[in-house]
């Protein structure tokens, strides 16, 4: 079955020949009009040739310009995106949002007790609920959430236009989607959230990722394996 992307390196391919092959045709008539030459099917099975070898190459380099992007905007272990990544797309729903008085809203993810995890298993163990973790939460989000990881045991979503209704719900998905899923051979594990959706009025980069943090701050401490609304 072919992966998403897959399927885009697919449809780049796809363009690219066939933006090539058209506009050496085109050339080609072009040439023949202006030399009075009658058009002859060598004259379309040179450029069809050379359509395929200069689109494929031209498709090569745009692939591995658009992996290389995504290899600087990736955490290398789980997969999801970095910091620096996150912190350019937070700054832009800002901008969105207040540009068109939009609403979203921002989960911090906390696995609970991690350190024991790493004390008992071992940190390749540990690396491993950390990139089922990742792939778990990725399996649950819309393909619109920008999902990250901000570092240890520390992960964030930002929800697009999802009140703190939406994104709690999403959160309680997430939760299940963590309870059933069987870690090997690690044990059962629970995380905490801090919930904060953006107040276009107040908030600012810095304000409503110290109010989603807050909220994780006093899921910890009312239990652990559970989440907060930020007020």
């Amino acid at each position: 079955m072919l992966t998403s992307k897959d399927k885009k390196n697919t449809s780049i391919f796809v363009y690219y020949l066939l933006a090539s092959t058209l506009v050496f045709s085109i050339l080609t008539l072009i040439h023949s009009w202006i030399t009075f030459n009658q058009v002859q099917i060598i004259h379309f099975l040179i450029p069809v040739f050379a359509s395929t070898v200069v689109g494929y190459l031209l498709a090569h380099n745009k692939i591995l310009q658009l992996e290389l992007i995504q290899l600087a905007n990736t955490d290398k272990l789980t997969g999801a995106c970095n910091r620096l990544y996150f912190d350019e797309r937070l700054k832009q729903e800002i901008d969105r949002a207040r540009r068109y008085k939009q609403f979203f809203s921002i989960i911090y993810l906390d696995i609970d007790h991690f350190k024991r995890v790493n004390d008992k298993f071992g940190h390749g163990t540990g690396d491993e609920v950390l990139k089922s973790f990742s792939k778990i939460v990725k399996s649950q989000n819309r393909e619109s959430d920008i999902f990250a990881r901000f570092g240890g045991e520390e992960f964030i979503i930002l929800t697009q236009m999802a009140d703190k209704a939406s994104a709690y719900n999403l959160y309680e998905r997430i939760k299940k989607a963590v309870k059933d899923y069987e870690y090997k051979p690690s044990e059962k594990i629970t995380f905490s959230a801090g919930i904060a959706e953006f107040d276009i009025e107040e908030d600012s980069i810095q304000s409503i990722l110290e109010r989603a943090d807050k909220a994780l701050y006093k899921a910890k401490e009312e239990g652990r394996n559970r989440a907060v609304i930020a007020d």
